[in-house]
């Protein structure tokens, strides 16, 4: 066959997406598991490890949860799903770790949001907890990597360098290789409320967290 017309999704797809990696400056995590259902394991080269040691893990997927709009939930042993696959995807893999959205919204509330757009190909969320603002951004690596002028490692922050871009961007070419679909997580800690809650404002001198 050159040709094959179908519907696509429902046909040969299930419409769901399913994170298999996280990279963060240490460590590169392979995540199991199927669909959206929030069990299975992370393992590095070493073999399976628990995601309470690893703070950079749990801050990139802190991340990757609350710059987030979908919804997932277990009751009674059923997984329960809303919105974009690929957040859904994130929400799963951050289950895994015991990151739970509802839990991390208890503490991180909702301020403002930046949406995705195609020019940016970034979305942004800012929380407030207590009297801490924080910008949570993920998007394109390479676009989001320029607005990073730190990075997360061993749960501190410290100056990106040209090295460290080096390494990320080999990092998502990798995946790319392997035809998974790579998205960063970065976050900003304001010192302020922003006059203006605007691209220029928030996405700016983040912190890379991971892939």
């Amino acid at each position: 066959a050159t040709v094959i017309c179908s519907d696509k999704t429902g046909t040969l797809t299930k419409n769901e997406m399913t994170v298999r990696a996280v990279w963060t400056s240490r460590d590169a995590f392979e995540v199991t598991g199927t669909g959206y259902d929030p069990a299975g394991e992370f393992r590095t080269d070493k073999g399976r490890v628990d995601p309470s040691g690893h703070p950079d893990l749990l801050k990139a997927l802190t991340v990757g949860v609350l710059c987030n709009n979908a919804q997932l939930g277990v009751e009674d042993g059923k997984t329960s799903v809303f919105g974009d696959p690929t957040e859904i995807a994130i929400l799963s893999a951050a289950a895994k770790a015991g990151v739970w959205k509802g839990e991390e919204e208890d503490a991180f509330e909702m301020i403002e949001e930046l949406p995705f757009d195609s020019e940016r190909k970034k979305m942004s969320i800012v929380r407030r907890a207590d009297q801490d603002m924080t910008a949570f951004t993920k998007g394109a690596p390479d676009l989001l990597l320029d607005d990073c002028t730190f990075i997360l490692e061993d749960g501190q922050e410290r100056p990106l360098t040209d090295a460290d871009r080096k390494r990320i961007l080999e990092a998502n070419d990798g995946y790319s290789n392997q035809a998974l679909r790579v998205l960063a997580v970065a976050y900003r800690d304001l010192d302020q409320e922003p006059h203006a809650y605007s691209a220029e404002a928030i996405e700016r001198e983040l912190t890379f967290a991971g892939l």
